[in-house]
């Protein structure tokens, strides 16, 4: 089961957002355009070196107020000059320097003045690339917060058709990611794909090298999609680029960050636990507390969730630590839902209440105090829904839906919708409740269909590359063969002298060669064409019908995990124990089931399923959910071997049943125990799966095989249907024993 924790959605921001500037480079060095200067005969060159020269200095690394009076000083040498040329382009340009200037010397207002005034003077001139310039610098004042962030991504939007018009695909490109990165912040998130896509295909096609930050949002965005695997695939790519480039700056904290929540999304927490401790060394590395705080965020959550509560802790006390002095109001509210969100998840709800009125207090007195105030909102929501104080619960979870409602960010609203559905259940607004599920669900199947039409575009970009380097190579080999059959002509130019009548006859046997030759080649082409398009057509047929067989587990996971959530709101009013012990058992036994579907939706074989990994989460997902792992030990043992699903499902229902039973009845009084999950080969073709706790066994004259029990019948009665053969030893424990034959799977997994 897929959970999209809220803090799993923030950005770093500071390490997404490259600064516009950063494209604007000198086209030769300094001293180049020193003695450029010194050589320059007329004044018709100077101004234009002399703006080069200034930018130069504005652009060197570091800020000293030196180079900054230097650069201005070399402008208006520039436009002293220009007085007598009144060259509009020099003019402009002199605006451009001004305004780099003035905002490197941190006057703000003046810069935004003088970019103003070159782009009004640009509008006039047929200056193409300069004008796409003057737009990047425009993106530099504004902020990256929500409220300049649509301003900054219409100067990038500016600015690449002028790079267009201007061939100057490198800026192109550089525009067209600056606005999928914006779109991304503005949680337009298709488009924002699509246009990191376009940019991805212009630096390919050009040789750029330097995409791992291409790579990185593109992950992003499928991650806010709900295309946990393409999150995987970019993240990975966007990481193996970093490492080629040597890439060790802060941006590779933001790849790790990125991976890890597209990881957990996947359902791989264990790995993602290991990218963001990665990423916390590089933010600890470079001293960058917004970073510590994000991947601190994340990395707690994480370890949280399995458990490892002393662990959170220690990160989170080591963010504490690098803050020094009291720290700021956004300081203490991160450690605060840090500390909370970790509290709440370990049940220690005395601890957890600490941060809970801390946090609260921190929201009365300071609005402000978070820039993710709303997930600050969404802790507390699931700290009051834990202690069973609903009307708290759902104060918080109204406020979180007024501010997503206002944000129109499709993916938290579909949170705080959740959100309402779950508390308006608990409180017996059940008429609310199912509004609020049918609100919820709108939203996300929208999403899923952005989703798809995203990945439709992605593939179509894919195909036309793939066509455009068929193309390429079918130019290439044309021109190898033009250029044989120039070099054989000069050959054949060369032989003369052998006679009038010797020299006629070769010539029409070389003629009627060629014309066969040519003839031939035609045909040749017609039918690799044919066999191509055949080819092509086939593979678009199998890659459909495995998108839609993917996308039937897809869905039926998803609709099991509505039955879950209903079955759990349900138990929320009961208070007979038999009543919801057999609520959670059937909850148990739809997991188990989800857990196949999901498998099969996430892996390249949509008709096996791998035993080993299936057992594994199954058990550690039983281990969780009944509150075992602290008094009970579980091993693990499982041939590796892959079933069809029609085998897998009632291997997986006994299975449950089994722990299930050795949990609740095995060991009693919290008495702790071992339980172990085998399947090895029996002989003859046989498998055979036992599951054995070394608890109290079986009561003495207790009957187990044919026992009314609903979890005995079930068990004996899923054994029958893998015609296979069900028996119990009550001996130092319980053991339960199941003998089938798989159907015609290998232990490879191949039919």
């Amino acid at each position: 089961m897929v959970i999209r924790l809220p803090i799993l959605s923030i950005l770093l921001t500071a390490a997404t957002l490259v600064p516009a500037a950063a494209q604007v480079r000198l086209g030769r060095p300094m001293d180049e355009i020193r003695q450029q200067l010194k050589n320059a005969p007329t004044d018709t060159k100077r101004p234009e070196l002399l703006l080069d020269l200034g930018l130069g200095y504005v652009l060197k690394p570091g800020e000293y107020a030196n180079d900054l009076d230097s650069a201005l000083l070399l402008v208006k040498q520039a436009e002293k000059i220009n007085e007598s040329l009144g060259n509009r382009k020099i003019e402009a340009r002199a605006y451009f320097v001004y305004a780099n200037a003035f905002r490197e010397g941190g006057k703000i207002d003046s810069g935004r003045r003088y970019i103003g005034k070159a782009l009004e003077l640009y509008k006039t001139l047929d200056d193409p690339e300069d004008m796409g310039f003057a737009w990047f610098e425009m993106a530099n004042y504004y902020s990256d917060a929500s409220e300049g962030i649509s301003h900054k991504r219409d100067c990038f939007d500016e600015a690449m058709p002028l790079f267009r018009a201007a061939g100057d695909k490198e800026n192109e490109a550089f525009a067209l990611k600056n606005m999928g990165d914006c779109n991304m912040v503005m949680e337009n998130d298709t488009l924002a794909a699509k246009q990191l896509l376009s940019a991805l295909v212009i630096y390919r096609s050009i040789g750029y090298k330097d995409l791992q930050g291409v790579y990185d949002l593109l992950g992003q965005a499928s991650s806010w999609m709900g295309d946990y695997a393409d999150a995987v695939k970019y993240g990975l790519e966007a990481l193996r680029t970093a490492e080629n480039r040597h890439d060790t700056s802060l941006q590779l904290c933001t790849i790790y960050n990125r991976l890890g929540v597209a990881y957990t999304n996947w359902g791989g927490l264990d790995q993602a636990i290991v990218y963001w401790k990665m990423a916390m060394d590089i933010a600890v590395k470079y001293k960058d507390l917004p970073a510590m705080r994000v991947v601190m965020q994340n990395l707690c959550a994480g370890l949280s969730r399995q458990g490892q509560w002393e662990e959170a802790i220690r990160y989170e006390r080591l963010t504490q630590a690098a803050i020094k002095g009291p720290g700021d109001r956004l300081d203490s509210s991160y450690l605060a839902l840090a500390y909370l969100d970790t509290y709440t998840r370990a049940r220690q709800f005395d601890k957890a209440k600490i941060y809970a009125d801390e946090l609260m207090s921190l929201l009365k007195a300071h609005p402000d105090a978070a820039r993710a105030s709303d997930l600050a909102y969404a802790v507390l929501f699931r700290y009051y829904m834990a202690i069973r104080r609903y009307p708290e619960a759902k104060e918080n979870a109204l406020t979180y839906l007024s501010m997503e409602l206002a944000n129109n960010q499709k993916k938290k609203k579909a949170r705080a919708y959740e959100m309402m559905s779950g508390v308006d259940s608990a409180l017996g607004n059940y008429q609310a409740a199912f509004s609020d599920y049918k609100n919820y669900k709108k939203i996300t199947d929208s999403m899923l269909n952005e989703t798809t039409s995203f990945q439709f575009a992605e593939q179509q970009v894919g195909y036309n590359t793939e066509q455009k380097d068929k193309d390429i190579l079918l130019l290439k080999q044309q021109q190898e063969i033009e250029q044989a059959r120039l070099t054989q002509t000069r050959i054949l130019n060369r032989v003369g002298g052998i006679g009038v009548v010797v020299l006629g006859l070769l010539l029409v046997l070389l003629y009627n060669r060629y014309l066969v030759k040519q003839r031939l080649n035609r045909e040749l082409e017609i039918r690799q064409q044919l066999i191509c398009e055949k080819s092509n057509a086939l593979e678009s047929l199998l890659k459909e019908k495995e998108w839609l067989v993917r996308e039937i587990h897809h869905r039926v996971k998803n609709n099991l995990q509505v039955v879950m959530s209903l079955l759990n709101s349900q138990s929320a009013y009961l208070t007979d124990e038999r009543a919801l012990s057999a609520i959670r058992e059937s909850q148990n036994r739809v997991q188990a089931i989800s857990l196949l579907h999901q498998k099969l939706y996430q892996s390249e074989n949509l008709s096996v399923i791998d035993m080993p990994s299936y057992v594994k989460e199954v058990t550690e997902y039983l281990a969780e959910n009944l509150d075992a792992r602290h008094r009970v030990d579980f091993e693990v043992a499982v041939a590796p071997l892959s079933l069809d699903i029609s085998q897998a499902v009632p291997l997986g229902l006994i299975i449950n049943e089994a722990i299930t039973n050795s949990i609740k009845y095995a060991f009693p009084n919290g008495n702790k125990g071992h339980i172990r999950v085998s399947m090895e080969t029996a002989g003859d073709g046989h498998m055979l799966v036992t599951i054995h706790d070394n608890g109290i066994g079986l009561p003495e004259g207790y009957d187990g095989l044919h026992s009314p029990s609903l979890g005995m019948s079930l068990m004996k009665g899923l054994s029958k249907q893998l015609d296979g053969e069900f028996s119990l030893v009550n001996h130092e424990g319980l053991t339960i024993r199941v003998r089938f034959s798989p159907a015609n799977i290998d232990h490879n997994g191949k039919e």
